[in-house]
């Protein structure tokens, strides 16, 4: 069975054992997730956004309970599998949306799970305990669901890259729901580090994909432009643009090439 099937369970399951109340109608959070925000506010947070079900349209319209995730999976179903390994390293990743439309996108293109590898920086360590949380209760249902390399630390993070990531490999880059949030010039400049860092893996592939909020296009499209120019200062291109609404892809060129 696929994540998509398990993932709405884990997170109310998670609220429901730590006694975390669902958000009061009419209450909606900040969709700016605070650098210290508490587990119980990132929960509230992914169950208002993701879980749908304190939300009474959701109620009326159940297509559209995966919203994000079926959001993600289309830009993704636009990638062909490439190289002997794909790695997954998600930017912002909160409690790992992408990384569940990135495996049932795996598996939908015949990629044994021994395959994969998912790595993930998010500046909410909070964020991080509830991806982990959340696949822990998934891994129940897929006993072979990949280990998180998950973490809120960039130094630590890029140490991970380095010391795990060799050989033909394929990287899938994913930035979801994060370039609105996140223009100040310090978040780029993260965002960038982490990637200029990749680009030194020899014998890789390299996708870059962004995906936001629809009515928020004229702040997407200037957050990409601004992390694209911030990748072409380090010598970084990019090739063959893909966009549809809500969502950019390109493949990324290695400052050598």
């Amino acid at each position: 069975m696929p994540v998509r099937e398990y993932y709405h369970d884990a997170i109310h399951s998670i609220m429901s054992d730590n006694k975390i109340p669902r958000v009061e109608r009419g209450w909606k959070p900040n969709y700016i997730i605070p650098q210290d925000a508490g587990f119980e506010w990132v929960v509230q947070y992914t169950e208002y956004y993701i879980g749908y079900q304190t939300r009474e349209e959701r109620f009326r319209r159940p297509g559209n309970r995966h919203f994000r995730y079926d959001e993600y999976r289309g830009i993704l179903n636009t990638v062909k599998a490439g190289g002997s390994r794909h790695i997954h390293v998600d930017i912002g990743c909160g409690a790992g949306v992408f990384s569940w439309a990135f495996l049932d996108w795996a598996e939908d293109q015949g990629i044994n799970y021994d395959h994969l590898a998912l790595y993930g920086y998010d500046h909410s360590q909070a964020m991080i305990q509830l991806a982990g949380e959340i696949r822990n209760r998934i891994v129940q249902h897929i006993p072979n669901y990949p280990a998180l390399q998950y973490s809120s630390n960039v130094d630590a993070f890029l140490r991970q890259l380095t010391e795990n990531l060799h050989g033909d490999i394929s990287c899938i880059i994913t930035l979801g729901h994060v370039l609105v949030q996140a223009q100040a010039l310090e978040a780029i400049q993260i965002f960038t580090r982490i990637i200029q860092h990749l680009m030194n893996l020899p014998n890789s592939a390299f996708v870059l994909i962004a995906v936001d909020a629809w009515g928020e296009q004229g702040a997407f499209t200037q957050g990409w432009n601004l992390l694209l120019c911030n990748l072409a200062q380090y010598g970084i291109k990019h090739d063959r643009d893909h966009s549809v609404k809500g969502a950019f892809r390109t493949f990324l060129i290695p400052p050598q090439l």
